[in-house]
């Protein structure tokens, strides 16, 4: 018996690998000690998907995982899965979220801060759907959708009407009303520098 308890000591020191895997069932593989603090995989990556790692939630077993859990406490065996999902952006007004800028739109009369549904339509005609203040900078429904398609925001183009949007424009500076639609193309890359 003393040899089966020696086992488990020595393996529990040795690195594992976690796959994380995203909405889209993307998988991303670590290798960590059982010691390892989770807040390191978490921000390897966040960096790696190139988005900020606030964004994201960490679930075993739909429970949350936290930053300074470590696989050791979580009982994590070797190709375990923990599941990646992007955090809800918006909402019916928390209070917490933007600038103190609402006043400004309430006198029009317009619905004031209300929150407007907002529709992304990528290349394929696939759409994604944001509940947003009309006070929330677009950068932040640009960088949740990249989030959940895998990809960098600065890889893609978010127009309106056939025009850029500006990332540090709002749904009221743009006059969007709730269903409006925009849509997503990927940037184009290439082309010849003129000297």
């Amino acid at each position: 018996m003393s040899d089966e308890d020696a086992k488990p000591e020595e393996s529990s020191n040795e690195p594992i690998t976690i796959r994380v895997k995203d909405q889209t069932g993307e998988e991303t593989m670590f290798k960590i000690k059982k010691s390892t603090k989770m807040s390191k995989v978490f921000s390897a990556y966040a960096q790696r998907k190139g988005v900020e790692q606030a964004s994201l939630r960490f679930l075993l077993d739909g429970e949350r995982i936290s930053e300074t859990d470590t696989p050791k406490m979580l009982e994590l065996e070797d190709e375990d899965q923990i599941d990646c999902v992007l955090a809800q952006v918006g909402g019916a007004g928390d209070g917490e979220d933007d600038n103190e800028t609402k006043p400004e739109s309430a006198p029009g009369g317009g619905g004031g801060n209300e929150p407007i549904t907002i529709r992304v339509k990528d290349q394929n005609g696939e759409e994604t759907m944001f509940k947003i203040k009309r006070t929330t900078r677009m950068k932040k429904v640009f960088a949740t959708y990249a989030a959940r398609k895998g990809v960098e925001a600065n890889a893609m183009r978010f127009m309106l009407d056939g025009e850029n949007i500006d990332p540090e424009s709002t749904p009221a500076d743009m006059d969007l009303e709730d269903d409006d639609q925009i849509d997503c193309f990927l940037a184009q890359v290439g082309g010849r520098v003129l000297a």
